[in-house]
Parts: C-alpha cells; sequence; structure tokens
C-alpha cells in the first residue's frame, strides 16, 4: 500500500458522490442506459463462467449445487462458456437505428463517482484478455513527484523519479527495478521472488520458506465478480477510514499487478458502491494528463485522489494533498504489460 504524505492545487472542488445533473440530453442517457446494462450482462457472464469452470473442475460424477442469481437471467454451462469465449466480438458493441458501434465511446456522464467507475469498468471489459506464461514478466512504469517544505529547519525536499518494475509473472523468477530521475542517482534493484520453495534474495538472517503465489504478478486466483472482490478489498491494510483502504487496495492491485479485464471490472464494480468517496470534475497528475478524480478524504485536511482519463477512463495516477505541507503524486507512464524477459520495454 502507498504511503500518505501531502498536497498540490487540483483546480476543482468534490461533489459528493450521487449527485450531480446529467446535461447531456436524451441521447447521451440512452447510451448510458445501454453502457450500464451492457456492464451488467458482463458481470454476470464473468461469473457464470467462472461458476461453470469451478462445476467442471469437480467431476462428471458429481452434480452441480444449484445458486441462484437474483434479478439475473440464467446461463449455465456450456452456454456460459460459450458467452464468455465470444464476450471480445458480442459484447463490445450495440446496435441503435440500425448502425453497430463500439461500447467505449459511449460512457455515462461522468457525474458522478459510480458513473465514472462503471465507465473504468466497461473500457476495462473492451481490452483484449491475455494469458501470460510463467515464465514471462510484468512491466509497469511509473512517475513520482515528492514535495516536503522546510520544516523543523530541515531544508524543503523535492524529489522526481521514474521506476520501472519486471516483476515475474508466477512469482518464481527473480525480477528487476530501475529507478532514476533529475535528482536520483541512477538504482538498480532485484525483484524478490520465491526460487524453489525459498525467498531469493535470500534475506541476512537465513532462508525463508516461501509460496510463488505471494510473488506471483499475475494473480488468475483473485475475484471476478463485484461482491468477491469487495470482500477482498476489505480484507486488506487499513491505515485509515474503510473508503480510503479500500481505494488504495484497490490502486495497487490495478497498477502493480496484471489483472484480467473481468479482475480489473471488478475492482471498479466494487468500488463504484463504497461510501464516503467523492467527485472531482478536473484535476491533473504529473505529466499534465487531464483528467476526472475520485476522492477520499483520509485524514483531517488530506486527499487522495484517483485520477481517471475523463474521454477513456482509464487510470492515469495519484494526488494525494495535505494542504499546505507539500505532496505525494504517481502516474501511470505504463500501464501493467506482458513482456518476455527482464529489461524488456514494451
Amino acid at each position: 500500500m502507498s504511503s500518505i504524505k501531502q498536497p498540490f492545487e487540483t483546480g476543482g472542488e468534490p461533489i459528493p458522490a450521487g449527485h450531480g445533473t446529467d446535461t447531456g440530453g436524451a441521447g447521451e442517457a440512452l447510451a448510458g442506459f445501454e453502457t450500464r446494462l451492457l456492464s451488467e450482462l458482463q458481470t454476470v457472464v464473468a461469473e457464470r463462467a467462472a461458476a461453470a469452470g469451478r462445476e467442471a473442475g469437480r467431476g462428471s460424477g458429481r452434480a452441480a449445487a444449484g445458486r441462484a442469481w437474483p434479478r439475473r437471467a440464467a446461463v449455465t454451462g456450456a452456454l456460459s462458456a460459450a458467452l464468455a469465449a465470444g464476450l471480445a466480438v458480442t459484447l463490445t458493441v450495440t446496435s441503435t437505428g440500425g448502425g453497430i458501434r463500439p461500447v467505449g465511446r459511449h460512457f455515462a456522464p461522468a457525474t458522478t463517482v459510480a458513473a465514472v467507475l462503471d465507465n473504468a469498468a466497461i473500457a476495462a471489459l473492451g481490452e483484449p484478455a491475455v494469458t501470460p506464461r510463467p515464465g514471462q514478466f510484468v512491466y509497469t512504469k511509473m512517475r513520482l513527484a515528492d514535495y516536503q517544505p522546510r520544516h523543523h529547519g530541515f531544508p524543503a525536499e523535492r524529489v522526481s523519479q521514474t521506476v520501472e518494475s519486471w516483476k515475474s509473472v508466477s512469482g518464481k523468477h527473480l525480477g528487476s527495478r530501475v529507478i532514476s530521475g533529475p535528482t536520483t542517482r541512477t538504482t538498480r534493484m532485484v525483484e524478490s521472488a520465491c526460487v524453489h520453495g525459498f525467498v531469493q534474495p535470500a534475506i541476512p538472517f537465513g532462508k525463508q520458506h516461501c509460496a510463488a503465489r505471494q510473488f506471483a504478478a499475475y494473480k488468475p486466483w483473485l475475484p471476478t465478480t463485484a461482491a468477491g472482490m469487495r470482500a477482498y478489498l476489505e480484507k486488506g491494510p487499513r491505515d485509515g477510514p474503510p473508503a480510503q483502504s479500500m481505494l488504495e487496495t484497490g490502486y495497487d492491485l490495478l497498477t502493480k499487478v496484471y489483472l484480467t479485464p473481468a479482475q480489473q471490472a471488478a475492482v471498479y464494480h466494487a468500488l463504484a458502491r463504497v461510501p464516503g468517496l467523492t467527485l472531482v470534475r478536473k484535476v491533473t497528475d504529473i505529466l499534465g494528463r487531464a483528467g476526472v478524480g475520485i476522492r477520499s478524504r483520509a485524514a483531517p485536511g488530506l486527499t487522495w485522489t484517483a485520477i481517471f482519463d475523463p474521454a477513456t477512463f482509464k487510470l492515469l495516477g495519484t494526488d494525494i494533498e495535505p494542504v499546505g505541507r507539500g505532496y505525494d503524486r504517481t502516474a501511470m507512464a505504463v500501464q501493467p504489460t506482458i513482456v518476455d524477459k527482464v529489461g524488456q520495454r514494451p
């Protein structure tokens, strides 16, 4: 979980979640309805596909226990698997007026926290699903900016860094991290892994047993449903109010791990129903990209804001802003991406 530090003017006052007026007219309202309906259908298909996979794994000799799905269409067995397999083709377009259009171009108006996060889920489900090989790595590139004003006789400190990381998909291979920047000497470090059942590089006081999934940068076992992901996020570290903890835990997953499209959507759908978050209409990340923010008030005078592209609803970065004392800002220069080896860039 990222540390909470200090502020920068983002230009925009928070708007309470659930408020705001849609001025886009009937066309946008219809498009918003369609995309929300599509998102719900995609979630159902993902849930059913996961359930079908679990039932198949139990063997043909066992009868599958029934499960109720209130207020949703019943899709079972081979049909759900077929729907999941064809998701990229059959569920990424909607038709109106005899035409076919990409879903991503008709997001709901970004007037509430739930609308922004549901749009982010729709965008995630529109991405291709990739199953990496165990020997591959997850590459990420982050930009960090930190400012601490002068205090208690210590001079002001300003840090700007770029952090590139290669983490093992399976958790069984050593990775690498490179930290560079105008205020930092380039530093190379080893990303730890679980090699033959032990943590590598070895800790100073002896060997430490481990499980590979502890270090895996690809976690297909994580939930793919909103309810399952919310339960997972609620178990995360608690360094503040529940909304803050869940937002940070979700952000760490989205920026440090390669999640499937269904897992990403589950994170966004789970966060969309978390009380205590507010919308910030205009905010700019440290790369100068304009965005819309989802904000949590972690403590008196302390805000933590996740920033999304207002057109594509891709996650851009964060602002941590205790007013008057400094700031801690991050930006995703490269989203988690699969590469074949350490040192390779997409």
